[in-house]
């Protein structure tokens, strides 16, 4: 490597370091609630860019349904992290309807089989509700954090070669 591609590098990693460290500074200390034990304990709590998080679940998504279900999705979906709950005013409604919609996701997809080959790191389970209704994917990353996805109007979309 060339001294100023790596002069480059350092710029980039720096850069990249800078970035993480923003996160630093909108962390405030927090209480949560296990749901399962409904235990409580300390830890911080930061401000994500949710329009990056939220497209990098979106594709991940619609690569998982491409490679389950052989089709290419490109209708609307709706994304749920179950387990990223509000820190906003009026975050106890919020919350609780999170956790509601997580329980009653897991109701649906306790019985499918899993897919994934390092299901400790990540998993997920796929339903297929038949011909003009919706198809889901359930994520599993880490055992505990969540995200149900709902492919809507894909019903009727043809199988790729």
């Amino acid at each position: 490597m060339g001294r100023d591609q790596a002069i480059l590098n350092i710029r980039q990693i720096a850069a990249g370091f800078g970035r993480r460290l923003q996160y630093l500074t909108t962390t405030q200390n927090i209480s949560v609630e296990n749901t399962d034990t409904k235990e409580w304990s300390q830890t911080i709590g930061c401000q994500i860019n949710d329009e990056r998080f939220d497209k990098s679940l979106e594709q991940l998504s619609r690569a998982l349904y491409f490679h389950h279900f052989g089709l290419k999705s490109t209708g609307e979906i709706g994304i749920y992290p179950n387990f990223l709950l509000s820190m906003s005013e009026g975050y106890k409604h919020t919350n609780e309807a999170i956790v509601q919609m997580d329980q009653m996701s897991e109701t649906v997809f306790s019985k499918e089989p899993t897919c994934g080959e390092n299901p400790e790191v990540f998993k997920y389970c796929a339903v297929d509700q038949g011909d003009g209704k919706p198809k889901l994917l359930r994520l599993y990353f880490y055992e505990g954090n969540r995200v149900t996805v709902i492919f809507k109007n894909e019903g009727q979309k043809h199988r790729h070669p």
